[in-house]
């Protein structure tokens, strides 16, 4: 992270992208809570687990047709990364 920064802001640049990322967190969760209640059977319920029922199966599955598309859509957005700074 520092290597990018220019001299003198490497400090600004790093507590910068340090709290960018810490904020996407809590917002990735919240946004997640709601998606996910909409989910019947629902996900939360302890029960559903043990009871294993073939319609909670098809939520489960469901849950992870979406979670792991956006996942791997976030890899793409390495190609906006910069290069590393020319020494």
């Amino acid at each position: 992270i520092v290597e990018m920064a220019d001299n003198g802001i490497e400090g600004l640049v790093y507590g910068l992208l340090t709290t960018a990322s810490n904020l996407g967190h809590p917002f990735a969760r919240a946004l997640g809570n709601q998606v996910y209640r909409l989910f019947t059977p629902s996900l939360s319920n302890a029960e559903n687990y043990i009871e294993d029922t073939p319609a909670f199966r098809q939520t489960v599955f469901a849950s992870f047709a979406l979670s792991y598309p956006f996942a791997f859509l976030s890899l793409g957005t390495l190609y906006f990364l910069p290069k590393q700074k020319v020494q």
